[in-house]
């Protein structure tokens, strides 16, 4: 079974001269997908997406530059894809 992430970010929010760098083969931003601790949001997405931030920048509690959101599929052996539903389910029910 494998999994994918499909991402969307809005490419406005990139600073050209702060959050873009030249490497050996093009022009890079460093970005960080990570797992919604709250699940799924009203959207189905299931990941967020922001700008990768360094040691230091953590350290000094720097805010996230969020770029934008993502959605988790998986797919079984025969190819088929379902979307995550990482939501937790209240079994709590007074009935």
């Amino acid at each position: 079974m494998g999994k994918i992430i499909n991402v969307r970010i809005d490419v406005t929010k990139l600073d050209k001269n702060e959050d873009l760098f030249v490497g050996e083969k093009g022009t890079y931003a460093s970005i960080t997908v990570a797992e919604n601790r709250n699940g799924v949001d009203d959207y189905g997405n299931t990941h967020y997406v922001y700008l990768s931030q360094s040691k230091e920048d953590r350290a000094s509690g720097k805010d996230k530059k969020y770029l934008g959101n993502g959605k988790e599929f998986v797919f079984s052996n025969n190819g088929a894809s379902q979307t995550m539903a990482t939501e937790t389910v209240d079994d709590d029910l007074p009935f």
